[in-house]
């Protein structure tokens, strides 16, 4: 009987550190998977941060934060905007003069701005971009002014009859004046005296 016993409890005792190293197993691989989908999650955090500090591409039906127009994304495009509130959100603008207004309105601050670089059409940052106003810029707002990431493009744009070199304040002044009671713009980018500067249903521009 004795014997017997011990074999029993030898049993007993191996069944159990199988049963142990397996269990072992399992639980370092559920650890490992923890350990991998937390370093994802946070993977996808930083991603989601980073992406609030750089451009994108507007989304089809995009409108304009200030004057609920459409965004274009045809040749009009390279007049748009686009800007990073304080609280994160991304916006998006269909001229520089709507982006200023709206700047206005919220206090005078965006964490971030990005304007279209007239020659390349590529996304650059607005704060370090050189101004250029002409006549002839037919701008989805009628602000007519464009911007550029190297000077040296945008004084040779200025050696045009209609063009001259601007700046920042310039765009706002100018966005602060049609704003207030000046010069209401219609969508073909023609002025018309209005009260001031009421903001448009949501609508497309007219084909220029």
């Amino acid at each position: 009987m004795n014997k017997k016993y011990m074999k029993i409890s030898m049993v007993s005792v191996l069944s159990a550190m199988v049963l142990g190293a397996c269990g072992s197993g399992d639980t370092e691989e559920e650890q490992n998977g923890n350990e991998d989908n937390g370093q994802q999650g946070s993977s996808e955090q930083g991603a989601g941060v980073a992406d609030a500090s750089e451009p994108r591409e507007p989304e089809e039906d995009e409108v304009c934060m200030y004057c609920n127009m459409n965004i274009p994304h045809d040749e009009d495009s390279v007049f748009t905007a686009q800007a990073v509130t304080e609280d994160g959100e991304r916006v998006f603008f269909d001229d520089s003069g709507c982006l200023t207004n709206a700047k206005e309105e919220a206090g005078g601050s965006f964490e971030k701005e990005w304007v279209k670089d007239h020659s390349s059409n590529e996304w650059i940052e607005a704060e370090t971009a050189h101004v250029v106003e002409d006549s002839e810029f037919n701008s989805p707002m009628g602000y007519g002014y464009a911007f550029f990431e190297e000077e040296a493009d945008a004084e040779e744009y200025v050696l045009s009859d209609t063009a001259e070199a601007a700046d920042w304040q310039s765009v706002e002044e100018d966005g602060i004046e049609r704003a207030g009671g000046g010069e209401e713009m219609d969508h073909e980018g023609h002025g018309e005296e209005e009260s001031g500067h009421d903001h448009e249903e949501n609508g497309t521009h007219d084909d220029h």
